[in-house]
């Protein structure tokens, strides 16, 4: 106020680039376990950082419904589920409210769960709230879901099983909460899981997919008691393997991966490559194109045209180590890209058998942008119109006169 000597009031505020809220939500559900049957029974509590209750706030609840990742710390080597399954989040649409004059909001949120899951589930409810500025202010609580009556586990030996040795394993039923039960006849199965290579068009290209075939080596029921786990052992030979325990009426499922010996590596591994080149740059349609063919070991080499969906016209031929000369029909009806599929697999290993050497190679010929283009002689245009009809002759490059369209193949070295 003009003239006088003393404020008439004051106000303190902070501005810095980013400030906490004063606003903090909580949320919580009426059950330890949520019951997909059932719509999920929210509380969401807004209070200020003073303590009091912040009403008429406006928020959202979202639940996603996704595999848990340690679902019974109690049992943390236990698997529970198929262990190659991969879970797709099932994502609820955000429900809105507005706190009452409480500063509180009760909400019936119905979910929805993955299908077909056989790993336990977990439901992360996430509230989200605007404070006096604005700005969301979230917070997430994860609940276990209960898919299932009954769960079970399995855990194998946590050393190397060697040939000669036996394959250790402990089964366990568990309720969904985690507590043990007794589980009577549950069925178990051993498959040994053999690998080959295999290409597959995944809608653009031919790619390399491995072919993974699992043949039953042993099986039978167990019971599996309510106060400790159940014991399998058996000897097995080197190889891969996948144990699967079961619920024969179909309740629960789970599968372990495990290892004797000397085995091939990984599914899905990338393999070694196969040197590939051409005897020219250039085919035509219908011609027979010359590669020489250099594997990184002795092997069955088969090499195919792929045009481009289309596998035809397969040459198979032993090459040693050091490479040799193999030859292929370009096929006649060959458009402008052809891909060339080369698969190397060596002779079995007397000292480890089950073992599987395979390399891949896949090149396509020049694409159309790399096709050479003609010179054109022509001189510059002359500044001055024309009064007479200009007319000149020129050699278009000889790989552009071909009568067809040729097929160039024109390899792209994998990297």
């Amino acid at each position: 106020m003009e003239g006088a000597s003393d404020p008439v009031g004051q106000a303190t505020f902070d501005v810095g680039p980013d400030m906490p809220s004063n606003l903090n939500p909580a949320v919580s559900a009426d059950a330890a376990m949520l019951d997909p049957s059932q719509p999920a029974n929210l509380a969401v509590q807004a209070q200020y950082a003073d303590g009091q209750a912040a009403p008429s706030t406006p928020g959202t609840v979202s639940i996603k419904v996704a595999a848990s990742a340690m679902p019974y710390p109690a049992f943390p080597a236990f698997t529970f589920g198929l262990s190659d399954e991969i879970v797709t989040p099932a994502v609820t649409d955000p429900v809105r409210f507005i706190t009452d004059p409480a500063g509180k909001a009760l909400l019936p949120v119905k979910f929805a769960v993955p299908a077909l899951a056989t790993r336990p589930l977990e439901a992360v409810v996430t509230a989200q709230l605007s404070d006096t500025g604005g700005r969301p202010v979230t917070h997430s609580m994860t609940i276990p879901v209960a898919t299932q009556n009954l769960v079970l586990g399995v855990r194998p030996t946590p050393s190397a099983v060697f040939d000669d040795q036996t394959a250790h394993f402990e089964l366990i039923a568990l309720s969904p909460d985690g507590a043990r039960q007794e589980k009577k006849g549950a069925g178990w199965e051993i498959l040994r899981l053999d690998s080959a290579p295999s290409w597959q068009w995944d809608g653009t290209r031919f790619a390399f997919r491995p072919t993974m075939t699992g043949t039953h080596v042993d099986g039978g029921t167990i019971d599996i008691p309510g106060n400790g786990p159940a014991t399998l052992d058996r000897k097995l030979p080197a190889g891969r393997y996948r144990l699967e325990v079961f619920d024969p009426e179909g309740e629960a499922i789970s599968s372990v991966h495990f290892m004797v010996g000397w085995a091939p590596a990984e599914f899905g591994s990338k393999p070694d490559a196969v040197a590939v080149k051409p005897a020219k740059p250039v085919y035509r349609a219908g011609e027979t194109a010359e590669f020489f063919v250099k594997p990184p070991y002795e092997a069955d080499v088969t090499l195919v045209p792929a045009d481009p969906r289309i596998v035809r016209g397969a040459a198979v031929q032993h090459i040693p180590a050091a490479g040799g000369t193999m030859r292929l029909d370009i096929p006649p009806d060959a458009g402008m890209a052809v891909q060339l599929l080369v698969t190397a697999i060596a002779p079995a290993d007397p000292v480890a058998p089950i073992r599987l050497n395979a390399s891949l190679t896949s090149s396509w010929t020049c694409p159309r942008s790399r096709r050479p283009k003609p010179s054109w002689p022509f001189p510059s245009p002359s500044p001055r119109r024309p009064t007479k009809p200009y007319s000149s002759s020129f050699s278009p490059p000889m790989s552009v006169a071909a009568p067809r369209r040729p097929a160039t193949p024109c390899l792209r070295w994998p990297r």
